[in-house]
């Protein structure tokens, strides 16, 4: 029997082995901000960084942040130039630099997992997500958390929305939902693109008041509707998604949308029983895992899936 192993190079081809090395680095881009953003709020968004991250604007720092799975944003809207070219200047110090020896082991900060925090070559050091720039309205929705109540037959979301115009503001908020079509392929070869498309039907409708924002203010709104039955559950074995997609109106115009998946399900506790949907669920778990974060890539399972078949091996690790 044959044995075949991948590396991080592997998974991610264009990641030079010697960075594994590198406690810390500076990483610089330059972009050109179009003139027609001039009346956005800007947001420069960091996917997921592993460890400590310091950003600089034009020479100016921005702010910084610790983390390793969960996004993070910065407002620089008062530091671009529009219409020019703008330097982002970015410091990123790997996480296990921190480490301390404590009463919890050697790390006093959430790492979630061995892969995540030092020890292993697949430990997630530096920009491993996407990094974008976001231009929004000077008065959108900021935040939107899906609330499914099952058990009383209700959608609930809860939507914060910001005030960043020099002016009052009156806003409508409302939303619709859609059924979240999957259209990636089943094959190996199809499987690394993602595809999907929102039905053309709405299944549910959303509205909330109308609410005035002074300048700089936000409010957070409450949206609720019965679903009566238009909505499938979500299981392991059904897994049924939805889309949201919230309509923002601005003193009687449209000003933004803002979508999110979710699924219809619900996690409750009854005595010593996890339910899923009021129906006990088991969960089955492992004391060890093999799937650091590269290869949780579509990337990486295909690299696999390649290797094997170029191969014909019958066994891997």
């Amino acid at each position: 029997t044959e044995i075949y192993t991948l590396s991080l190079h592997d998974a991610l081809p264009i990641y030079p082995t010697n960075w594994e090395k590198l406690p810390a680095a500076w990483m610089e881009k330059t972009l050109n901000v179009p003139q027609g953003w001039a009346d956005k709020q800007i947001i420069l968004h960091f996917g997921a960084v592993g460890g400590e991250l310091i950003v600089y604007v034009n020479g100016r720092r921005v702010g910084e942040g610790f983390d390793i799975f969960f996004p993070q944003d910065f407002d620089v809207t008062k530091l671009v130039k529009f219409g020019a070219d703008n330097q982002i200047l970015v410091k990123v110090i790997e996480s296990k630099t921190f480490d301390q020896r404590g009463k919890y082991g050697r790390r006093e900060y959430l790492a979630g997992s061995f892969w995540g925090g030092g020890g292993s070559p697949f430990s997630v050091s530096g920009i491993w997500q996407d990094v974008f720039l976001l231009a929004e309205p000077k008065v959108a929705v900021s935040d939107v958390f899906v609330q499914p109540l099952v058990d009383k037959d209700e959608l609930r979301v809860e939507a914060t929305v910001a005030n960043h115009s020099s002016k009052a503001a009156t806003v409508d908020l409302s939303g619709t939902v859609r059924e979240w079509i999957n259209q990636t392929g089943k094959s190996a070869e199809e499987m690394p693109e993602v595809k999907w498309e929102l039905g053309n039907k709405d299944l549910l409708k959303l509205s909330a008041q109308p609410i005035k924002l002074a300048s700089g203010e936000s409010q957070t709104v409450t949206l609720t509707t019965k679903v009566n039955g238009n909505l499938k559950t979500w299981s392991p074995d059904a897994p049924n998604l939805n889309g949201l997609l919230l309509n923002l109106s601005v003193n009687e115009k449209k000003a933004d949308v803002k979508y999110q998946r979710f699924g219809w399900r619900q996690f409750t506790i009854d005595g010593n029983k996890f339910c899923l949907n009021g129906q006990p669920i088991t969960l089955h778990g492992d004391s060890w895992h093999f799937m650091g974060v590269p290869q949780m890539t579509r990337r990486y399972a295909y690299a696999w899936y390649r290797l094997l078949k170029d191969a014909g091996a019958n066994a891997v690790r």
